[in-house]
């Protein structure tokens, strides 16, 4: 019998090399009752191929159909395969297509059984080639489908039973390529080899039922039913396909929960390893930013404790000096609204109140503590220092660089262009702090920056760092106006003719108040008024008088210490400048907390 040209078999071995493994003593004693019936069925086909040479040698159709003995010798031998039988298939039907004398009917049974016989040989090439490395034998059962092809062609008389036998057996083959690199056990490793054994006895019953050989009409005529009952061996092959079927897929099921235990526990000890180098990497940039802060020495203090140490401040501020009461909620509000409409301005909070500026460090306090709440990123410098200390506008521009390290220590790990000892040592003037400054913004997204009591800040040695300082955050309000908001507040009255041409909004609350000081020439004149005994004092009668007249003296500790007298008048005036254009506020008369507020805004 002819055999195949091809290489193919090497680099399929690799892809089931664990269902065999040469040289292990248990899969030798699983598949050798199938290597034995490969064996078997090999020298029975010989035999008959032999007997059909001697005493049928006008048979020359299956003459030609040569089955070499499978002897043991030193040279490696070819095996059959699938694309052997697929390619002797397809010459076979292209010849009776040319043939004149072949019916139509005839050819097309042809080629039905061909297509079968080569999806059938297909079907079987994942099971055979386990086998294969073992021994050349385990690839009988694709000469024994050429076989039956090459009788279907010469005995029309017996076409139509086994061509259907044929296609059952192609439907009852489970392809097995699914399967090819799980790792299977002995129990499925036994049920393969009898899905072989079963294949291969089917297949070479059939070969015998397309035998010439001298004694067939007497094997037709004896043996009809018990040798050739092919239903009950197609019945073997569904059986057995099956159960390896459920068995290679329960050992799916067991390797997928092995893979998933696995799984879980490399994602449990990835989710460790990357929580620890988080960790690591959060201590590293920490260290990195007291590093980097620790070069300006004693210029920049407690960064860390700053704004706790404000929050831990008790504010004793009247509740009608209070911002949710003193009118600065509106002016706030529509600064936010115009600088949403691509009008980014400084908000710049003035207020002229005789010791009453405590409002607005609350007021800086209580706005930071809401932007940390919602996670906005802030920074912030407060000048009122304690003890005397008096910051300069270097210093400020250091504090609120150091506020934004210490709130974002990641970023130093992420722009190590800007965030090294080098660029911190060069910041020793104001413009080459407000450089790396603006450097920093420049990389983040939004913030909030804000200034308490930018009067109190001291100017330094230059002159001009004092103009330089508003200069510079409106510089960073123009550079930056989606990202960057300034609030600024000072303790004295500051207009738009004081820092024109710069885009600052003045907002100024008066909280002052008006004494109202109330003097007696003489006494009353009421015309129902008793006179008193002649026993008071002077200073009571003086005290008499003023509460008669509506007035009531300031007791000890209240209200403000610059006012004599404490009455119900405030007064609240919010002006908000720049340099173009500018509006009445139809609110000029509306009271917020017995106060009057008008608004003036310039763009």
């Amino acid at each position: 019998m002819q055999k195949s040209n091809t290489g193919s078999a090497s680099r399929e071995e690799a892809k089931w090399a664990v269902w065999y493994q040469p040289g292990l003593e248990e899969d030798g004693q699983i598949y050798a009752k199938a290597l034995r019936k490969c064996k078997d069925i090999n020298h029975d086909l010989n035999a008959d191929m032999l007997e059909s040479k001697q005493h049928q040698k006008k048979q020359p159709v299956v003459s030609r159909i040569a089955i070499s003995p499978f002897k043991r010798s030193t040279h490696q031998r070819e095996a059959y395969t699938a694309s052997w039988v697929t390619t002797l298939v397809e010459e076979e039907r292209a010849k009776i297509e040319t043939e004149q004398s072949a019916k139509p009917e005839w050819r097309q049974k042809v080629t039905g059984a061909a297509y079968e016989i080569a999806r059938t040989a297909t079907a079987l090439k994942p099971i055979i080639d386990i086998f294969i490395p073992q021994s050349p034998e385990y690839s009988v059962p694709y000469a024994c489908l050429w076989i039956v092809f090459k009788g279907f062609v010469s005995r029309k008389d017996k076409n139509d039973s086994v061509l259907g036998i044929i296609i059952s057996l192609s439907e009852d083959i489970h392809v097995f390529e699914a399967h090819a690199n799980m790792f299977p056990t002995d129990e499925m490793k036994i049920t393969l080899a009898e899905l072989y054994i079963h294949t291969a006895d089917l297949l070479w019953r059939l070969a015998r039922y397309y035998s010439h050989g001298i004694f067939v009409q007497l094997t037709d005529a004896l043996l009809p039913r018990a040798k050739y009952n092919f239903d009950l061996y197609r019945q073997n092959i569904a059986k057995t396909a099956e159960r390896l079927k459920m068995l290679c897929d329960t050992g799916h099921a067991a390797e997928q929960k092995y893979i998933k235990d696995r799984i879980d526990d490399v994602d449990s000890g990835l989710r460790q390893l990357a929580s620890k180098l988080e960790d690591f990497r959060q201590f590293k940039a920490q260290h990195l930013v007291h590093d980097l802060i620790d070069i300006w020495d004693d210029e920049v203090g407690d960064v860390e404790d700053e704004l706790y140490m404000w929050e831990a401040l008790q504010f004793s501020t009247p509740r009608r000096d209070h911002w949710s009461q003193n009118g600065i909620m509106a002016c706030l509000l529509d600064w936010r609204k115009r600088s949403d409409e691509k009008h980014n301005s400084i908000l710049w909070i003035c207020s002229e109140s005789n010791g009453r500026q405590s409002w607005m460090t609350e007021f800086s306090i209580d706005l930071l503590r809401v932007c940390r709440a919602q996670g906005q990123a802030t920074t912030f410098g407060f000048c009122d220092r304690p003890r005397g200390i008096r910051w300069t506008p270097k210093q400020l521009l250091k504090q609120l660089i150091a506020q934004l390290l210490n709130q974002n220590p990641s970023m130093v790990m992420s722009e190590p262009s800007i965030f090294n000892q080098r660029m911190f040592r060069k910041a020793t003037t104001f413009q080459s702090t407000f450089r790396l400054l603006q450097s920093i913004i420049g990389i983040m997204g939004p913030i909030i920056l804000v200034i308490d009591r930018l009067d109190l800040c001291i100017p330094d040695t230059d002159s001009a760092e004092q103009q330089s300082i508003v200069q510079a955050l409106a510089a960073l309000v123009r550079a930056y106006p989606k990202t960057l908001k300034v609030l600024v507040s000072s303790g004295h009255i500051i207009g738009p003719q004081s820092l024109p041409g710069l885009p600052i909004s003045f907002a100024k609350v008066n909280t002052r108040r008006r004494p109202r000081r109330i003097y007696y020439d003489g006494p009353p004149k009421l015309p129902a008024q008793r006179r008193p005994p002649p026993s008071l004092s002077p200073e009571y009668l003086q005290r008499l008088r003023i509460r008669q007249r509506g007035g009531r003296r300031k007791h000890e500790g209240d209200g403000d210490d610059g006012d004599e007298y404490d009455t119900d008048d405030s007064t609240v005036n919010s002006e908000t400048a720049s340099s173009a254009s500018s509006y009445e506020s139809d609110e000029s008369d509306r009271s917020v907390a017995s106060s009057v507020v008008s608004f003036k805004y310039i763009p």
